[in-house]
């Protein structure tokens, strides 16, 4: 911060031409001179690439249509509980659709029942991702 030359007070450098405290006439002395802060920042190399975060939108039509083979995990990159996701909707549509349809081979329209239900869960899924805003990606990163 400079100086006045007169009172020898710190000034701020919107009182160039008068001090405030003794009312001196141009009060920076001549030797003062202001620093060039961009000298101790590191130059940015070209090389970085630009990262463009995820979207809630995609995420959730991901979720809607393809959630059953766990397509929104692959997207925000969290491929364990895509393979989780897909391994457990297709155990429990196709366990739980062979159990219904032999124990009640007159009813086959009940082998449907665990896809209807997986599908709900889904579609719950994809409306979190629609109206959650802290929804984030495998790197942390907030989808927008």
């Amino acid at each position: 911060m400079p100086k006045c030359k007169n009172c020898g007070r710190q000034l701020r450098r919107f009182d160039s031409d008068i001090c405030p405290y003794c009312g001196e006439k141009d009060p920076f002395d001549k030797s003062y001179q202001t620093k060039d802060m961009t000298s101790f920042v590191k130059p940015i190399s070209g090389e970085g690439e630009l990262h463009k975060s995820k979207s809630r939108k995609v995420t959730g039509l991901l979720c809607l249509f393809l959630g059953i083979f766990g397509a929104h995990y692959f997207y925000l990159g969290f491929k364990k509980k895509g393979i989780i996701a897909l391994s457990l909707s297709l155990a429990i549509i196709i366990g739980g659709g062979l159990a219904l349809g032999l124990s009640l081979p007159q009813y086959p329209i009940l082998a449907f029942i665990p896809l209807i239900v997986i599908y709900l869960f889904f579609i719950i899924c994809s409306i979190h991702y629609f109206l959650s805003t802290d929804s984030r990606d495998s790197s942390g990163e907030y989808l927008h």
